[in-house]
């Protein structure tokens, strides 16, 4: 029952890791965490260069949530330069969910099977990270 962030390439691409069962306190701690990362990046790239997240939730084993956490969510992100959210799981009805809430917002939003396919995606989206994104990339945390 924990949630990660860190950076997969430094102030351009967001790594979150959600793991067990995840409740809205949590995502409300992540958000915290992720909108000041992506404040500081906003300020180093200037509103040129847009801020993605991969979000892998391969490993959630239950997700609950509000509808006021979700909606804090949302209205934090608008204010954000934020480029896409994509979401990693196997899981079709976490992806669904995921989708509606990120559909409620107005943020631009994909989802998939795996992290290769949200690696593809993202090289084709954004072609100012395709050569970073053909480097070896670390999805581990420091603790895994």
């Amino acid at each position: 029952m924990t949630i990660k962030v860190k950076w997969l390439i430094e102030n351009r691409v967001m790594l979150a890791q959600f793991s067990g069962e995840i409740d809205s306190e949590q995502i409300e701690s992540y958000l915290d965490e992720s909108l000041a990362m992506r404040d500081d990046a906003n300020e180093v790239n200037g509103r040129d260069a847009l801020v993605h997240t991969i979000t892998d939730g391969t490993q959630v084993t239950k997700q609950s949530s509000d509808l006021g956490t979700i909606r804090k969510i949302m209205t934090s992100l608008r204010q954000q330069s934020v480029g896409w959210s994509l979401y990693v799981s196997e899981n079709k009805i976490d992806r669904f969910m995921s989708a509606m809430a990120h559909q409620f917002g107005g943020i631009r939003y994909q989802s998939f099977a795996t992290m290769e396919e949200a690696i593809e995606f993202l090289k084709e989206n954004d072609v100012t990270l395709k050569d970073m994104l053909d480097e070896p990339l670390d999805f581990s945390f420091a603790d895994d």
